[in-house]
């Protein structure tokens, strides 16, 4: 099992008590996001450390998302299994075959290895999203940090050529604000799960893989605009699944 120093439990602490007193966590039924990576682990730990020490009344349950690649998610399905037993939480394993009727490797050998990241973020984020609703829980919690997030901008960043602009764009736009709007999120019309647009990326990008338009998801040409708009008109006339995509 793992040890966190008592400096950094303490400080973990003041910031869960603090989000505990706003309403965030207090007596909630919570998800915890185990990849068996090392953030998530971790962060497994501290909930179940923190809520058997302070009696904070939590309901903990790991969640694993299984995206169906050989050789890759194997081991670390049965580690998510030994810290099930170790730390004595419930544990749910989702796999993309299940929810999608696609694995990863099958992706792979339909739009190779320049897009399949793509593929992958976007079915694990609904994933997420679906394996909390199925629980049942209030809320779902990840290990991501700020390397996570600087990673993220960073590599986003360098798709462009005039990099630093695009950097310093980007930081004007997370300066911080006294006010924060979120822009409003709505629900998907195919599956039903929360989305900002009418037909939400996962439910465009499975269109693609069952059609054989794989691109349909990542390219913005006319016909694929058109495909989307034919999608969302299906939709409206109720010929989609509201429970969830299909395969």
């Amino acid at each position: 099992m793992l040890s966190v120093k008592p400096v950094s439990l303490m400080y973990l602490r003041r910031k869960f008590m603090k989000q505990s007193r706003e309403g965030v966590y207090l007596k909630k039924e919570m998800s915890v996001n185990n990849s068996q990576h090392l953030d998530s682990t971790v962060l497994a730990y501290v909930m179940k450390t923190l809520n058997d020490r302070y009696d904070y009344g939590l309901k903990l349950v790991l969640l694993s998302i299984d995206e169906g690649i050989t050789g890759y998610r194997d081991d670390s399905l049965e580690s998510v299994k030994r810290n099930e037993k170790d730390y004595g939480i419930p544990l749910k394993i989702l796999s993309y075959e299940d929810l999608y009727n696609w694995t990863m490797d099958k992706i792979v050998k339909e739009v190779g290895l320049k897009n399949n990241c793509t593929f992958c973020g976007v079915f694990r984020r609904q994933a997420l999203d679906r394996g909390a609703a199925l629980l049942g829980v209030d809320k779902l919690v990840t290990g991501h940090n700020a390397d996570d997030i600087a990673e993220t901008v960073i590599m986003n960043e360098t798709i462009s050529p005039p990099v630093i602009l695009d950097i310093i764009h980007s930081g004007e736009c997370m300066r911080l604000k006294k006010e924060i709007k979120l822009p409003p999120q709505g629900l998907c019309k195919k599956c039903g799960y929360i989305s900002s647009q009418e037909i939400c990326k996962a439910c465009v990008m499975l269109e693609g893989l069952n059609t054989g338009v794989p691109e349909l998801g990542i390219k913005k040409s006319s016909k694929v605009k058109d495909k989307i708009e034919k999608l969302s008109l299906q939709c409206s006339g109720g010929s989609c699944n509201s429970g969830g995509c299909t395969a």
